[in-house]
């Protein structure tokens, strides 16, 4: 199980997830809309940064827009 995973299992009933992961998009400009999108939504933001992320610059914009937003971010 991945982090995120364990997130939601320990808090799905507390909360609703938009998970990133399971949007299935492939065209990157898609799903940074998609993340930007649900980011705008959303109350809280969980972030972690992976060893497998290739760079970091996609999360670190949408820490950035969640923090311009006044939204809670855990990370």
């Amino acid at each position: 199980m991945n982090w995120q995973s364990n997130l939601i299992e320990s808090l799905r009933h507390k909360f609703l997830f938009y998970n990133p992961s399971e949007h299935c998009l492939e065209d990157s400009a898609q799903y940074t809309a998609w993340d930007l999108h649900y980011i705008k939504k959303c109350d809280i933001v969980f972030a972690y940064m992976e060893a497998t992320n290739p760079s970091g610059y996609g999360l670190m914009l949408e820490l950035g827009v969640a923090y311009s937003l006044g939204k809670t971010s855990f990370w």
